[in-house]
């Protein structure tokens, strides 16, 4: 079912829309865009911040990716060939949880899985694909992959959802039911309320819980 690549193309377009411009929701945390940049050198940061486009601060993305060392490019090969055996070991498991929580058939017959080097995970539900952190270790990357599949299964059975709540609290709504399969997660702050009452929930259906969130907006947003 997984498929994973690294595809430079999209790397550069996480970097422009995550350091050069944070345009990811930002669910109530503060200074996204200045701790992912924090570890990159003096010198690509002065450049980026001086990109007064997109043009410009893609053009200064490629060529940081230009400058770096072969090994990076081999370590990414790695990377991509043991998530490979790693993702294929754990999809039967990845697979019933998801199928727990939601009471349904886990729908998809291919997902592809990119390999990003900043913690900021895209994705595009229409074309089923996901990226994973590089840097992460082999039980983050499936923690990260239970993650993003829960919200291509809120996206395939409850998309009715978006005219009812509206496109933010569906969002919103989205991202706090990651508590049922990632508790190890803290989740964003502007979720707390949700995913508390979702977790009180947790052993009855989640259409039912959803449902109750839904009939009760005014407890989760004001």
């Amino acid at each position: 079912m997984f498929t994973t690549k690294y595809s430079l193309t999209k790397d550069i377009n996480n970097y422009l829309f995550s350091l050069w411009q944070f345009k990811r929701r930002d669910y109530g945390r503060k200074g996204q865009q200045e701790k992912l940049l924090k570890p990159f050198p003096s010198s690509f940061k002065n450049a980026l911040r001086k990109a007064k486009t997109e043009k410009e601060a893609r053009e200064v993305i490629k060529n940081y990716f230009a400058s770096l060392p072969q090994e990076f490019w081999q370590s990414t090969e790695r990377l991509k060939k043991g998530l490979q055996r790693n993702l294929d070991k754990n999809e039967p498991k990845i697979i019933s949880l998801l199928e727990r929580v939601y009471q349904k058939p886990f729908p998809f017959k291919r997902i592809t899985v990119y390999i990003t080097t900043i913690p900021i995970c895209p994705y595009n539900f229409k074309q089923r694909w996901f990226a994973v952190f590089k840097n992460a270790n082999p039980k983050e990357h499936i923690n990260i992959v239970i993650h993003e599949l829960n919200h291509f299964m809120f996206y395939f059975y409850f998309s009715p959802l978006k005219e009812k709540l509206g496109e933010e609290k569906f969002e919103d709504l989205k991202e706090a039911l990651t508590v049922l399969t990632n508790p190890e997660e803290k989740g964003y702050p502007a979720h707390q309320k949700l995913r508390q009452f979702i977790r009180q929930y947790r052993d009855q259906s989640l259409k039912n819980t959803i449902g109750l969130i839904v009939a009760n907006q005014d407890k989760f947003w004001s």
